[in-house]
């Protein structure tokens, strides 16, 4: 399933593409890198197609008995743990290497 409120940002902005087809176009360019901030339905999708080459964490001090879970659906690829930081507040910073 698509991330709709993904989908209508890029329509709005002018892009006719799916999310996917438009992340794979960008990565064909040269330039900076893609960010995706918040969306857990369309990082999951993203990950699944095996566009995602770094993927960044922040792991909250909270306890939650529910609720939506990035890897619900697993992950067919390994993480490579490439940098972990904790922050004042009790965050963590965790940035994974996506293996191919």
């Amino acid at each position: 399933m698509r991330n709709v409120v993904a989908y209508e940002l890029l329509s709005l902005n002018g892009v006719a593409e799916q999310p996917d087809e438009f992340i794979t176009g960008l990565k064909q360019r040269s330039g900076g890198e893609i960010g995706v901030h918040g969306s857990i339905e369309l990082t999951q999708s993203l990950l699944e197609q095996g566009l995602v080459d770094d993927l960044r964490l922040v792991i909250a001090p909270a306890l939650h008995m529910r609720g939506r879970k990035l890897f619900d659906r697993g992950l067919s690829r390994r993480l490579t743990l490439t940098r972990n930081v904790a922050s004042p507040s009790g965050h963590l910073l965790l940035d994974f290497q996506v293996e191919r």
